[in-house]
């Protein structure tokens, strides 16, 4: 039988972290020979390398079903020949590894969040001080702030994977807890703070159109038309004289330029809940009585674009 031209290495593991490892390896050693010598397959499961032939196979002795023992088996029954490289490792190490790894991020991003209230803090202060409002918060209220900073931090660390992303999430989370804190106490929001969304935003969007990995990913036509569908949403309130400020409307446009436009209805979904929930909790008024009620926006729309930010 004529050998084939290309030679391919297969690559079979059942853990997705290891499969990757062992194939970026393998990718990083064989770059010069090109993909038109070198064909790389991955597997997650023994059978899968049965029904293919390949060159140099690399397995994991433990998997269920069928592990890379058996695979050597059938191909040595077949007589078959390919070059066979075994990896074994205790993958109860492995696990308990990642565990203590992602203990450890939740951890850091909890030391984080509750360390940027205080930078948080200080911004309220400068905005205010330009407004000759006076900043006020109780105690109680500053504990709690800490506490949801701290928590939503740990889940910015779970949930994010580059270093990029990250930094992009806590900063907009900065921006998003002066925005709460300081509509729900004094029915502004700055346009300071509006800004700063859309330019971080800009700023995180440079290197994704340039082609860096590893930062947020930026669609314009998406932005563009989140941007306009959240002016256009909160701006038709406004206009039937419904109690929906000019600064919800400018934080509506910002948010949907930021997540876009499918995020954007996420987030409006989201908020009503809250909204719904609030007026529930507040007081026991009919529903009507709460609409019409000036209920600061800006918290509701800060919540729900950390949460979709993170989960969507």
């Amino acid at each position: 039988m004529q050998r084939k031209q290309n030679m391919i290495i297969g690559i079979c593991d059942d853990e997705n972290v290891m499969r990757e490892a062992e194939e970026k390896i393998c990718r990083s050693i064989i770059q010069n020979y090109g993909d038109d010598i070198v064909q790389i397959e991955t597997f997650s499961d023994g059978k899968e390398v049965l029904e293919g032939e390949h060159d140099i196979l690399i397995l994991d002795i433990e998997m269920e079903d069928v592990d890379g023992i058996a695979v050597k088996n059938y191909f040595q029954n077949r007589k078959q020949e390919s070059g066979m490289l075994y990896l074994r490792y205790n993958k109860d190490t492995e696990r308990q590894r990642r565990q203590e790894m992602l203990e450890i991020k939740l951890i850091a991003g909890a030391l984080i969040g509750t360390a940027l209230k205080i930078a948080c803090d200080f911004i309220e202060q400068r905005l205010l001080l330009r407004r000759n409002i006076t900043y006020s918060q109780s105690r109680n209220e500053r504990i709690i702030l800490h506490i949801i900073m701290a928590l939503v931090g740990a889940i910015i660390m779970w949930k994010q994977n580059s270093l990029y992303t990250i930094i992009y999430s806590f900063v907009l989370l900065m921006i998003c807890e002066v925005i709460a804190v300081t509509d729900l106490h004094h029915r502004i929001i700055p346009n300071d703070l509006i800004l700063a969304i859309l330019a971080i935003k800009a700023a995180f969007s440079i290197p994704y159109v340039l082609g860096i990995e590893g930062f947020p990913e930026f669609s314009l036509v998406s932005s563009l038309l989140g941007l306009v569908a959240g002016f256009a949403i909160f701006s038709f309130p406004a206009l039937l004289a419904k109690n929906v400020g000019a600064g919800d409307i400018k934080l509506a446009a910002a948010v949907g330029f930021c997540l876009g436009i499918t995020n954007l209805l996420y987030v409006i979904v989201l908020m009503g809940i809250c909204v719904l929930a609030y007026t529930v909790v507040q007081s026991n008024m009919a529903f009507k009585m709460v609409i019409h009620e000036m209920i600061p926006m800006g918290p509701f729309i800060a919540v729900a674009m950390v949460t979709v930010m993170n989960f969507c």
